[in-house]
């Protein structure tokens, strides 16, 4: 088991397996996971729909960041160069988007039939929109997203699925 490794941030797409790969690492290495979604989005709203302020994503996130150990995942790197910089890893899950577009939509599936019981509620809005956001993160994103861990490469690691990344990095 991999003990040098106490501070991971986890980025990729929505769908990209984040969420399942920090889960498995928190289980085997015993560090506490943060969902950055669970920073952005207003508690006060049971969709996705209404962000908190920057101010208040900061304040959160150094929260956070004043940890011994920490496994952050989420879509965004605009905001979380701090992160960044003090993470031992940085991972970026890079599966096919039509893979992922599977995943959002088994996932919003299996919300609707009260089987994932993680995040917020989902209309079919909010799919449509998500699936669209999935393909402008192909195109776009996924380039800013690189321009931002740049200054990292030596600690980041790119893998096609979070299975490939977990066994890396324990076997590691």
């Amino acid at each position: 088991m991999n003990h040098k490794l106490k501070k991971i941030h986890i980025l990729g797409g929505s769908g990209a397996g984040k969420t399942y790969l920090s889960k498995k690492l928190s289980k085997e290495l015993n560090i506490k996971k943060y969902d950055l979604d669970n920073i952005v989005w207003s508690k006060k709203s049971k969709y996705y729909d209404i962000q908190v302020p920057i101010t208040e994503k900061h304040n959160e996130l150094n929260k956070i960041l004043q940890n011994n150990s920490w496994i952050i995942d989420g879509v965004y790197y605009d905001w979380v160069f701090e992160s960044f910089k003090k993470a031992d890893l940085i991972i970026l899950l890079k599966p096919s988007v039509f893979l992922r577009d599977f995943r959002v939509i088994k996932r919003f599936v299996l919300k609707k039939l009260g089987l994932y019981k993680t995040g917020k509620k989902e209309r079919l809005k909010d799919l449509i929109s998500l699936l669209k956001w999935n393909h402008y993160y192909e195109k776009v994103r996924i380039t800013e997203t690189l321009k931002c861990v740049k200054p990292f490469k030596t600690k980041t690691i790119f893998f096609n699925s979070a299975d490939e990344a977990f066994e890396n990095i324990i076997k590691n």
